[in-house]
């Protein structure tokens, strides 16, 4: 009977935990994290949000919400540093965001990773992105769909942008000669290469 009590326990803790994660919203003085948020938790950081929230976080979410959220969080033109998790984004999510891009001159860091971008998806977000004056650190790390298909754009990217100093691929499909393709474009551009907060 003991046992069954504490399976039972296991089971619901379990779930608690389950449900914590499943959709959460975290707030500090300087960031949001989401976590698999609903339209209307999206609504309510919409109207929350001010100027001193300069890092957005979403995780486990839907190319909908996504879009939903980031697109007016780009409008705020306060945002510093973008987070894109596990939120597998479609073409037309992409070619939005690569839009509001196009005159951002406020997000320094982006980072999509872990499944949420492929090749099509880097080619027309880094042709958005060539002549930002503002983007310092791009992290695609953990997006198996990048392949060698997208090197030549991004590492047109790279002898064109003036500002990008990090540029994280690890863990993508990338192949070892497009790796030494990105490596052979840095030799076209002056920035500093550096580590951006890892």
């Amino acid at each position: 009977m003991k046992n069954i009590e504490i399976e039972g326990l296991k089971a619901r803790l379990h779930q608690s935990k389950e449900q914590d994660m499943i959709t959460s919203t975290k707030w500090s003085e300087s960031e949001v994290r989401l976590t698999s948020p609903s339209a209307e938790e999206c609504t309510n950081v919409l109207s929350k949000i001010d100027d001193n929230h300069e890092c957005i976080y979403l995780d486990y979410s839907s190319s909908d919400i996504a879009q939903l959220l980031i697109v007016p969080l780009l409008q705020k033109k306060s945002i510093r540093s973008l987070y894109i998790f596990s939120t597998p984004l479609t073409h037309d999510f992409i070619d939005l965001f690569a839009s509001q891009m196009l005159d951002n001159n406020t997000l320094e860091s982006l980072h999509l990773n872990h499944n949420s971008i492929d090749d099509d998806g880097v080619i027309t977000l880094v042709q958005s992105l060539k002549y930002n004056k503002k983007l310092q650190c791009l992290s695609l790390d953990f997006n198996t769909g990048i392949t060698s298909l997208s090197v030549p754009s991004l590492a047109e990217f790279i002898r064109i942008n003036s500002t990008l100093s990090v540029l994280y691929v690890a863990s993508t499909s990338i192949d070892a000669k497009g790796v030494l393709d990105l490596v052979d474009s840095l030799n076209f551009n002056r920035t500093t290469w550096k580590d951006c907060g890892r």
